[in-house]
């Protein structure tokens, strides 16, 4: 994947963008299917809304240090 940070779009207006806008349609369809987060203009970050949800992603990115395995049985 390449980043090109001013794609020239059709109306000839440039805009940040990743690759080709069939990628970029391709990853703007996943707005359809995540209603609780906020996509950014470019595509490139996803913002969760609201309390404790926010950091949802870092507790399970790292869930599992929470895992404790016994090693004497």
């Amino acid at each position: 994947m390449t980043v090109d940070d001013h794609q020239v779009r059709q109306d000839g207006s440039t805009r940040p963008g990743i690759d080709s806008p069939l990628f970029d349609a391709l990853i703007g369809a996943r707005k359809m299917f995540s209603r609780s987060e906020r996509i950014s203009e470019d595509n490139r970050e996803t913002h969760k809304v609201g309390g404790r949800s926010g950091d949802s992603f870092y507790r399970e990115r790292w869930s599992h240090d929470k895992v404790v395995r016994s090693t004497h049985g």
